[in-house]
């Protein structure tokens, strides 16, 4: 991966004396080998290894800061451990199945200096073994992304890469990696089963993912879930309950669940054990939340009733408590509750799909949850203004009306258009321009894309209340707003490649 090039990077691709250069190995006798044959083609090189003494290992570093020799070979010496800001370039001649080492020697070129203003990896491995993992090696390189995302990725050229960056692959190497990456996505409902059969009877999710390299989007995608593959199996359950498959399939709805209390709510409901669920209005529409989303939207108008109907789904409900186990340990942000209507439960940081939202907010018509067809709405009981961000819009999804421009400027402000029918003078307009003096909350929900790589809704993350700075235009107003609390690191970075 290296940057677009520039007048400066392209000197430095024909002046090879300038280049200060680490070159990862698979042995020792490769990175002496490696030294001889560049040094004999008029690049210096030195081999540094595990074997060579530490003064030595020392002088040879300074001697590639002073370009007394171009390259440094190696093998498990520098991946960790050592500081040559000046490297500012990286031959990989190793494969590796360890993501963490991987990006270990793509980090001893990182190393920010006043005489380099890139990186230049050059991944020289050849065809890989037929089981090598690119999903992992790209992934990481991508920030974490699923299988599906790299491989969309790999595809596209990799389009959303930091500004300055770039991953150029040669054909054939892409479409090796590409074939590599369908052979993995490709696993079947009839392959899991068997690596239930071999893990036995005691499995559980956390083994079927690890055994499996699987994430939960991936596990639960096609309408599988682990009570069905249990049963297909062979393995002993309780009996099905008259919703089973449904309700299986609906799990994959909850994947995103991150809020601590909610889930251990969901767990509590799971086992049985919260029973009255009217007692409190935040327990409420959370309840609200689950059963909506496990049985549809009618499920608002009879709680009581839809708990019972899940109690008769004992392998749904040993799964439900599984799950909320699961997502328990991978909360990824620290959540915060939202300083309003205290009934409301929902938090920054969290995730929530839209009927999820309109639950927290009780809003139920004719007995059934409240469907938004637009990206705001005003509940008046809590003067709260809702905005829904889809920061990467498809023309197949969207139509050009509402292709809006929205992006994070940076951790705390957020570039935001409103529909093409609102005036800065109508009512809506003014709720935005005059929510302090109407006290009126805007929440800011964004999500990166409308569906994922499975197919499935992307869920919203709540960013939290926020403040009206200014905006222009008349119509289709560009506002720019102050969030009250900074977005995570991580979330900001998203949200500004994304958009």
């Amino acid at each position: 991966c290296s940057p677009t090039p520039t007048k400066t990077n392209l000197q430095h691709d024909w002046d090879l004396t300038r280049m200060r250069a680490l070159g990862f190995c698979v042995s020792v006798a490769h990175a002496e080998f490696m030294a001889r044959k560049f040094s004999r083609a008029g690049i210096p090189a030195a081999s540094v290894t595990g074997a060579t003494p530490k003064g030595e290992r020392a002088r040879s570093q300074r001697r590639l800061v002073s370009r007394e020799v171009n390259v440094l070979f190696t093998v498990d010496v520098f991946n960790e451990g050592i500081d040559i800001p000046e490297v500012d370039t990286v031959l990989l001649l190793r494969p590796t199945a360890s993501v963490t080492v991987f990006l270990q020697q793509i980090g001893r070129g990182l190393r920010l200096h006043q005489d380099k203003e890139c990186l230049t990896v050059l991944d020289f491995v050849g065809t890989s073994r037929r089981e090598f993992r690119f999903d992992r090696t790209y992934g990481a390189l991508l920030g974490g992304k699923s299988r599906a995302a790299v491989e969309k990725a790999v595809r596209d050229g990799f389009p959303l890469l930091p500004s300055g960056c770039a991953i150029t692959l040669d054909y054939e190497s892409r479409e090796a990696i590409l074939d590599s990456l369908r052979k993995v996505l490709g696993i079947k409902r009839s392959e899991l089963v068997e690596l239930l059969v071999a893990l036995g009877p005691d499995v559980t999710l956390s083994s079927v993912q690890e055994a499996s390299d699987l994430i939960l989007q991936e596990l639960y995608c096609g309408g599988r879930f682990l009570a069905d593959l249990r049963q297909a199996a062979g393995f002993k359950m309780p009996a099905a309950g008259p919703d089973e498959a449904s309700l299986g399939r609906r799990l994959r709805l909850l994947l995103h669940t991150d809020e601590p209390e909610r889930i251990q709510l969901y767990k509590d409901i799971a086992d049985g054990k919260t029973r009255d669920l009217l007692a409190d209005e935040r327990v409420h529409r959370r309840c609200m939340m689950l059963f909506c989303t496990l049985f549809g939207r009618q499920a608002a108008s009879g709680l009581e009733r839809y708990y019972a109907r899940l109690q008769q789904h004992p392998a749904i409900c040993s799964e439900l408590s599984e799950l909320m186990d699961y997502l328990s340990q991978r909360v990824e942000h620290i959540p915060r509750r939202l300083d309003l209507d205290p009934a409301v439960p929902l938090s920054e940081h969290c995730r929530y799909s839209l009927d999820e939202v309109m639950a927290a907010f009780a809003l139920v018509r004719k007995d059934n949850l409240h469907r938004v067809r637009e990206g705001v709405f005003f509940d008046k009981p809590t003067r709260c203004n809702l905005l829904f961000v889809t920061l990467q819009k498809s023309d197949k999804q969207y139509s050009p009306d509402t292709m809006y421009n929205d992006y994070a400027m940076d951790r705390e402000r957020f570039h935001w258009q409103s529909q093409h029918t609102t005036r800065s003078g109508s009512k809506r307009g003014l709720r935005h321009i005059e929510q302090e003096r109407r006290g009126i909350a805007s929440l800011l929900f964004v999500r990166e894309t409308k569906k994922d790589a499975y197919g499935a809704t992307v869920p919203y993350l709540l960013l939290g209340p926020a403040t009206y700075i200014f905006h222009t235009g008349e119509r289709l107003m560009n506002i720019i707003w102050r969030l009250k609390t900074p977005m995570p690191a991580d979330v900001a970075r998203v949200t500004r490649f994304a958009a």
